[in-house]
This record gives C-alpha cells, sequence and structure tokens, in this order.
C-alpha cells in the first residue's frame, strides 16, 4: 500500500462522515501528543489510532488510506466491513446509523444492473424472505436501492455456516447434527407452507449462531408455488439449478418442477455432510454428480463413523431415496422422526441437550472463527491486533491490508466509490486430512485448526453443463476427493521401488 500523507487522510476521514468533528479532533490531537516523532507523518499510525480507539474499523481504515471517501453510507445504514462475494452479490457488515443495530446487506454489483434476469432474482430473493417470519430462516428487513445501487438488508447472524464449521473441526457429534438439521426442517417447513421451495439446501446455506440456533439461507433460487405467485419469466428459462453436491436427482433433470421434497434429499444430503464430513456423491463435473444421484446408492455413512446410530442412519438413507414418494413426505416429518430420536436418546440418558450444545466444547470461538461470510470479526480484529497505545507502519498492515493487497491504481482519486471496489478475494475453505484407507472411525468432534477460515456466501454461477442443458449450477471443491487416490498411487510406486531393489541385490548376490 504507498502512503498518503497524514493531512490527506485526516481530510479524507473528515469528509467521508464516519466520525463527528469533534470527536475527530480529540482523537487526533490526543495522538499527536502520544506518537513519536517518526510516526507523526505516518497516515497508518494515525489510522491504527483511529481504528483502536473503535472510531473506525479495520476495513474503513484501510480503504480511507487507499484514497476513498464515498461509499460508506448505504440508505440509513453505515457499513463495517466486507464479509464476503459470490457470482451475484457481495455482503457487508453494516450497523442502522439510529437503531445501531448490526445487519448483513447484500449489494447487487452495478455490472449486474443492467441484467433484467440477476436484477429481477435480487427482488425475488428479497420478496421471497420477507414473506417468512421464522426463528430458523434468516429475516429480511429491508429492500431498496440508491441510484444504481439495489441492496437487501438481512438479518446478522453471529456465527458460522456449517459446512465451514465441520471443514475446520470435523464431523459433528451425532447429536449436535441430529439438532442442527431438526431445526432446519423446522425452518424449510416454515417455507414450504408458505409455498416456497428452497432448491438449493446444502450445508453452506444454513447458518448456526453462537447459542446453537440454525438459520437457513439464500433464498435466491427460491420458488414459488404456482398457486402462490407465478413463476418469473427468468425462472421459465432455465432448466437446472442447486447445488450438484446436494441437488435431487429430479432436479437435477429439470429445477422448474421440483416440489418441497426436493429440498428434503439436499437436507438428507447435509445430514450425510455433518455425520462424515463429506458430500454423498463425488465427481469431477456436474454432469457426472447428477448421474450418481440419479442412479448410484451412497455409500454407508457406517463406513465412515461405524458406532453412528442405526436410527439417525436409517433416517438420513431415507430423507436420500431417489424417488420423491420414498422420503419423508414433509419437513415436519423429518423435524418429528428427528426429535422423536433425541427424546427416546435422551430418556435412555445417552443424550443430554445442554452438552450437545456449541458451547459445550469450550472451544467455539476457535471453531467459528472466520468460518463464514457472516461472522463478525470487527472485534477480533480489534481484540487480537490493536495492542498497545500506538501501532506503527508495520503493525498496521498486519491489521487493516488484508493478505496479497495490491496498492491502489496510480492517479485514482479520492472520491472513489467503496462500493464500486471489486471486494478481495474470498480465502477458500481449509480441506480437513482424509481419513486412512481403512476408514478408521473419526473423533464426533475433532480439535479446530488453528489456521484462520474465510468462506463468502455462495451465489449463482455458471458451467459444467451437459451439452443438452442449459442452467446454473453450483460446484463444491473437490480436492479432497482425489487425495486419497493419490496417496494409494503412491504408495504402490513406493511398494514397487521396494520390490525392485530387493530383486536387483538378491540378482547382484548370486552373481
Amino acid at each position: 500500500m504507498s502512503r498518503i500523507a497524514v493531512d490527506r487522510f485526516l481530510a479524507l476521514v473528515e469528509r467521508c462522515g464516519l466520525i463527528e468533528s469533534k470527536r475527530l479532533t480529540k482523537a487526533v490531537t490526543d495522538w499527536k501528543s502520544q506518537a513519536s516523532a517518526s510516526h507523526l507523518d505516518d497516515a497508518r499510525a494515525c489510522g491504527a489510532y483511529l481504528v483502536r480507539l473503535g472510531l473506525l474499523t479495520p476495513w474503513q481504515c484501510h480503504k480511507l488510506l487507499e484514497g476513498r471517501h464515498r461509499g460508506f453510507f448505504l440508505g440509513n445504514y453505515k457499513l463495517l466491513d466486507h464479509l464476503g462475494s459470490g457470482g451475484m452479490s457481495n455482503v457487508y457488515l453494516a450497523e442502522h446509523v439510529l437503531m445501531q443495530r448490526l445487519v448483513a446487506i447484500k449489494v447487487l454489483p452495478e455490472n449486474r444492473v443492467a441484467d433484467a434476469a440477476y436484477l429481477d432474482r435480487f427482488h425475488l430473493e428479497g420478496q421471497a424472505v420477507a414473506a417468512l417470519d421464522h426463528a430458523n430462516i434468516v429475516r429480511a428487513y429491508d429492500l431498496g436501492s440508491e441510484g444504481r445501487i439495489h441492496y437487501l438488508v438481512m438479518e446478522y447472524v453471529d456465527g458460522s455456516d456449517l459446512e465451514a464449521l465441520v471443514e475446520r473441526t470435523g464431523p459433528l457429534d451425532y447429536y449436535m447434527a441430529a439438532q442442527y438439521v431438526a431445526q432446519a426442517a423446522a425452518g424449510l417447513d416454515h417455507a414450504h407452507k408458505n409455498g416456497l421451495v428452497h432448491r438449493d439446501v446444502k450445508p453452506a446455506n444454513l447458518l448456526v449462531d453462537r447459542q446453537g440456533t440454525v438459520k437457513v439461507l439464500d433464498l435466491g433460487l427460491a420458488k414459488f408455488d404456482a398457486q402462490v405467485r407465478p413463476s418469473p419469466a427468468f425462472a421459465q428459462q432455465e432448466q437446472v439449478l442447486g447445488t450438484a453436491d446436494y441437488f435431487a436427482p429430479e432436479q437435477a433433470k429439470n429445477s422448474r418442477t421440483v416440489d418441497h421434497r426436493a429440498d428434503i434429499y439436499g437436507l438428507g444430503c447435509t445430514l450425510y455432510f455433518l455425520l462424515t464430513g463429506h458430500a454423498p456423491f463425488s465427481g469431477r463435473s456436474t454432469s457426472e454428480l447428477a448421474t450418481a444421484h440419479q442412479q448410484q446408492v451412497a455409500a454407508s455413512v457406517r463406513l465412515d463413523r461405524p458406532d453412528a446410530p442405526l436410527a439417525l442412519v436409517s433416517m438420513c438413507q431415507k430423507m436420500m431415496e431417489k424417488a420423491p414418494q420414498d422420503r419423508y413426505q414433509s419437513a415436519r416429518e423429518v423435524l418429528d422422526a428427528l426429535s422423536a430420536w433425541l427424546d427416546q436418546e435422551q430418556n435412555a440418558g445417552r443424550f443430554v441437550p445442554a452438552a450437545c450444545g456449541p458451547t459445550s466444547s469450550g472451544d467455539i470461538d476457535s471453531a467459528m472463527r472466520d468460518t463464514a461470510p457472516n461472522l463478525q470479526k470487527t472485534d477480533r480484529l480489534l481484540r487480537e491486533s490493536l495492542r498497545g497505545e500506538v501501532l506503527g507502519a508495520g503493525a498496521l498492515s498486519d491489521v487493516i491490508a488484508p493478505p496479497g493487497a495490491t496498492p491502489p491504481p496510480a492517479g485514482a482519486t479520492s472520491g472513489s466509490d467503496v462500493l464500486s471496489m471489486p471486494p478481495p478475494p474470498p480465502v477458500p475453505p481449509i480441506v480437513p486430512p482424509p481419513r486412512d484407507a481403512q476408514r478408521a472411525p473419526v473423533s464426533p468432534v475433532a480439535p479446530a485448526s488453528q489456521t484462520p477460515v474465510a468462506s463468502a456466501s455462495s451465489e449463482v454461477s455458471h458451467g459444467g453443463l451437459p451439452p443438452s442443458s442449459s442452467g446454473t449450477f453450483h460446484t463444491a471443491p473437490r480436492a479432497r476427493r482425489s487425495t486419497r487416490a493419490t496417496q494409494w498411487g503412491w504408495a504402490a510406486l513406493l511398494s514397487a521401488l521396494v520390490v525392485g531393489a530387493a530383486l536387483l541385490a538378491l540378482f547382484a548376490m548370486r552373481g
């Protein structure tokens, strides 16, 4: 990051409107009285001081040091941080100026506004979420626009999505997984009763907060029941929607005709992932995965977890039946089945609800840290990185400059809009090491990794369709699925080398 003068930096801070003039003047006076001579001409040191006082967030400070002072406010909301990006939107952490309530704001990029299909889908998501009011569904507060900027204001969930949580901690405890899926079923049941089919149920679209409440996220692909509301024009042109690792066999053929039972299949695949740490099927392309969902039977959970309760495994299998009529026929049935099993286990003394919540491990902060775009990180950065009265330039770079950040382009003006900037790319989730070839039992909750992970909220992305189809897919990372094959290959090569060396030695001795 190129250095800018302190005077220019303070002028930008004053113009951006984030700090009241009197508070800014007092803070700058105090900083100058404490700072060393070498820091007085360093805008980054001044910025670090303002961050430590809580007057700026690290993200705001980083943008100001890049010479940007516009775009920190969107309607009645002040942007605090960039949380994640997807193919369809950027997500920011924001605060209502008067109510001081934290929210998550999805912003449709300006280059997408001209595309009527994207704008219609964005509005559809807002309408879909607004039609629902349930404790297990992320609520929508507002849908609006300012000029060419369209945004959706949603409930902020301080926690992690389940995919990132499992990637970080390993497969979940059986009872915890059952509780989480039961809550998701309750949210989906509410959506289904209001004429909505999610069509993209997967671990990444289920958020769990620090109290253990699961909330269904991302209704951007939701389908309205024809009796409730006719499908928009753009939906009629799309054959396949969803995430290839989790969509139902019938959804791989045509997403327009699926009903709520497709969500039950996706929820079954999600439970499978929570129990095993991987999706039910593997494939290098969406067409391979679609074929697997239609023709193959997923390997038993007990291959990964030999001690998995048979009743839970059976429920998971029933949710993932190929024919919709063979599955549970409603999300309420799923909720009732899981609840009855949990009650039975509790009565038998094998399950204590308080001991299976997210706070029981004593390491929930580590388990959830940096695992989702909806995870607040401002306070953590202040706690971990801003130590001491005054930070120098070197320390500040660790606080406000994201890894791999590049300096602003030459000639960039100070009036650049924060929202017009392409956000930094999301950090891909860390893939846990594979289990050995014998598929040994895995600890229900593995120790959390020490490496922070950030996973951006998933959106619509294209690619990988069979020649006869057209549509939209999500494709999950599959690097971990080829790791076991690679290990076998190396083992075979090493064995061949050892045998060859032994034969050469034998021939040498006979000669």
